[in-house]
């Protein structure tokens, strides 16, 4: 049971990250395109 918990918490803070990552990763993008308009 415990080693289910903390298998999802570990999930759950690995999908945090990716949803982080592709946040800041549109951002940079949108940032690029209004430099380089």
């Amino acid at each position: 049971m415990f080693k289910q918990k903390c298998d999802v918490l570990q999930s759950y803070r690995s999908f945090r990250a990716l949803q982080f990552s592709y946040k800041l990763y549109l951002h940079t993008i949108s940032y690029v395109k209004v430099m380089i308009l």
